[in-house]
């Protein structure tokens, strides 16, 4: 029987403080920068032998369900490994304060919230990039009263003596339903905007959407700026496009409260 001529490997040499516990090599660390110094050897162990491990699989499980924490919009391996970073610098933050970590089901607890902490954080970056504030005048397209709206300052339709143009005149009735409809969108889109600044963002788009006749995408770009990737774009076409569906009902409900008007189709 020959003897095969492939060499034997010899094992992987063992970590120098793989024989330590979790506890002790927590202990070690934690000295070192209590004296102002690093511990490369401790943190190395802690966290790519030992605990990276642990936080990734965490990471992966919150991930797992698109919509959930995940936005459904941003795929997996790029939230997991941007998680990944997070928990990396959540982790040597506060592994300071863990001198004294207790047994091991509350270390994996606290490594449980770490990983939970970081697609948070994640989750936070991608659906909010803190532009710039909306003005007011920009919500109702620059033409905000600064007392209580007066209808009689609206200004009229343009009236001419020719006789062929007549008929395109709107009645008195016409426009003084129009001129009620104009002050119950203005108002209405003022109180909304005042009540936070989400609202506030909302009302705009609602303006560019309706008034504009924008599309989401448009919206993105005038509002967010150019984005930095794909993944960018699609958070912010995501942000606009959640503000305008889920703040229709809040708006019928203003609307309803304060003209008790049933129906944004009325106005």
């Amino acid at each position: 029987m020959g003897t095969s001529s492939r060499p034997l490997t010899s094992p992987e040499p063992e970590a120098p403080l793989a024989h330590l516990s979790d506890e002790a090599l927590i202990r070690r660390y934690c000295a070192a920068c209590a004296a102002a110094t690093t511990d490369e050897d401790a943190a190395q162990e802690l966290w790519h032998h030992r605990h990276e491990p642990i936080v990734l699989q965490k990471i992966k499980y919150i991930a797992a369900r698109p919509g959930n924490i995940r936005p459904d919009f941003v795929d997996f391996k790029p939230f997991v490994d941007a998680s990944l970073s997070w928990a990396w610098q959540k982790y040597f933050g506060g592994i300071r304060g863990l001198d004294n970590p207790g047994p091991r089901p509350a270390l994996l607890a606290w490594l449980e919230q770490v990983a939970y902490t970081s697609c948070m954080t994640e989750q936070r970056k991608i659906l909010t990039r803190g532009p710039r504030p909306v003005p007011l005048e920009d919500v109702v397209g620059g033409d905000v009263p600064t007392e209580e709206y007066e209808t009689e300052k609206e200004r009229g339709p343009r009236y001419t003596p020719r006789p062929d143009l007549a008929e395109r005149q709107p009645s008195p009735p016409v426009h003084i339903a129009g001129k009620e409809r104009k002050f119950i969108v203005r108002e209405l889109l003022i109180r909304h905007a005042q009540s936070s600044e989400r609202a506030r963002e909302s009302a705009h788009f609602v303006r560019l959407r309706h008034w504009n006749d924008w599309k989401c995408p448009r919206i993105a770009r005038h509002y967010c700026g150019e984005p930095a990737d794909v993944m960018q774009k699609k958070a912010d076409d995501h942000r606009v496009w959640s503000r305008l569906n889920t703040d229709h009902e809040k708006l019928r409900k203003l609307l309803k409260k304060e003209f008790d008007v049933s129906s944004l189709r009325q106005i």
